[in-house]
């Protein structure tokens, strides 16, 4: 907090911008340790850039706002700084979208970017954006031709999937008006539909049966036939399907298939309690089995029902 010693240094030539190990500048030093106002005044009219990042990806605003300096946050916004966040978002789209960054997403469609661009998951900015909910980054995104249909990560999501899982109804209406696949599937076989009952969102869930959305196993049903003749729908027990937990128990949600089958992939040794339903109120027990090989096949003892049922795999302790 020394500006007079300060002065006497810049008069002698010192570097404003020299960094210490941890990537931090004289400006940094001021805004995290003592928020000295006439120093970071001092500094910045030498010239000091208040937008370098130290190790840590913060800037002098980061550590102002951090500390209340009210003052000292108007000061460095009056001369043009910013949150590392924010300039992390005008050279990363991606990141852009998944923090509701909308104009950080114009300025890079209006330098040229490309709005289908995948990361390295293979993820896009729009997918990020209806996941997280930021409905004026999707907008934004849908307006300069973003591919509302492109699923080219490893679980082959389509955005609308990713709005069905979160219950992001009003990102979901938007896509769907911008031509959305209501039934496309991802890598599971999954509908939105499928997805957006399996996290329990109701009113997404709605929406996409008014636009024509069908559940995987309604896809696959064989034209006119009955669904007993349906293949296996796979649920694969891991991070996969995020369950839930209960008691210690985990559950996950199969919206089960007109024909009776399951493939059921897990961990040997695991016993599986199956339940049914047909309308997701009421739960009733169908068959206890025991994986011994760490894949089961497994169908329905009661047969086909002539209607569609629902699922409930419990792995017992």
């Amino acid at each position: 907090g020394h500006v007079e010693v300060a002065k006497v240094l810049l008069e002698a030539k010192a570097d404003i911008g020299l960094a210490s190990k941890s990537g931090k500048t004289a400006l940094h030093y001021v805004a995290y340790y003592n928020g000295n106002l006439d120093l970071a005044k001092l500094l910045l009219d030498a010239g000091a850039n208040p937008n370098v990042l130290d190790k840590r990806k913060k800037t002098p605003l980061d550590y102002a706002v951090s500390r209340k300096n009210d003052e000292l946050v108007e000061l460095l916004l009056a001369k043009g700084a910013r949150t590392g966040k924010e300039l992390r978002a005008e050279t990363d789209v991606h990141y852009a979208a998944a923090n509701g960054y909308a104009d950080a997403v114009k300025r890079f469609i209006e330098n040229g970017g490309d709005v289908n661009a995948g990361d390295k998951g293979g993820y896009t900015a729009l997918q990020y954006a209806a996941y997280n909910g930021y409905i004026e980054v999707v907008r934004v995104l849908v307006e300069n031709k973003a591919d509302v249909n492109v699923s080219a990560n490893k679980r082959k999501k389509s955005a609308l999937h990713y709005a069905a899982q979160k219950g992001r109804k009003e990102i979901a209406l938007l896509l769907l008006d911008k031509g959305a696949d209501v039934n496309a599937l991802d890598k599971a076989g999954r509908t939105a539909l499928d997805i957006a009952l399996r996290y329990r969102r109701t009113e997404t869930g709605e929406l996409l049966r008014q636009r024509g959305g069908k559940l995987g196993s309604e896809l696959a049903k064989p034209e006119g036939g009955e669904g007993g003749n349906a293949e296996p729908q796979p649920l694969i027990l891991d991070d996969e399907l995020d369950g839930l937990t209960a008691d210690g128990v985990v559950l996950n949600l199969l919206l089960g298939p007109e024909g009776p089958g399951l493939s059921i992939l897990g961990w040997p040794g695991e016993i599986y309690l199956i339940e049914s339903s047909s309308d997701l109120s009421g739960w009733i027990g169908v068959d206890e089995v025991t994986n011994d090989e760490g894949r089961i096949e497994w169908s329905d003892p009661r047969g086909d029902l002539g209607a569609v049922q629902f699922y409930r795999v419990r792995v017992l302790d």
